[in-house]
């Protein structure tokens, strides 16, 4: 019996993602607009100010130490740190090659650089991937 509860539920929420995606079809050729965090850099409960987090589908991920970072001009020592990203999937807005700059956003438990990266374009806008470029949250 609790397998099939769990056939059911799988077969649900396949149809639910299927339903999703379907609403979410873009013509070939155009960028896919990026949605805003959930809660775009929000104090966390309890902690100072200047601590900011951003809550994302696998839960709060602070960005406040590597913003600050990026800021002063720090780099990590990763191979991929600071480099120029190039945008090949073609999810966040068509910009010059150069224009968006990759930054590692380093992951708990993860001896490596991890899947996490703030993307910053030229003008000042950031964005979050906790997915390792599948899909981006504007920061505001």
């Amino acid at each position: 019996m609790r397998v099939l509860s769990w056939v059911v539920v799988i077969a649900v929420l396949t149809l639910f993602v299927a339903l999703s995606e379907r609403g979410l079809k873009r013509p070939s050729g155009l960028a896919m607009p990026v949605p805003p965090a959930r809660s775009a850099l929000s104090a966390a409960p309890g902690a100072a100010a200047e601590h900011f987090v951003v809550d994302t589908a696998v839960g709060p991920v602070a960005v406040s130490a590597t913003l600050a970072r990026i800021k002063a001009g720090e780099r990590l020592p990763f191979q991929h740190d600071g480099i120029v990203f190039q945008n090949r999937e073609g999810r966040l807005p068509r910009r010059s090659e150069g224009y968006y700059h990759e930054y590692v956003l380093p992951t708990p438990g993860e001896h490596g650089p991890g899947a996490r990266r703030i993307i910053q374009g030229q003008n000042g806008e950031s964005y979050l991937t906790v997915d390792h470029y599948g899909t981006f949250l504007l920061l505001e």
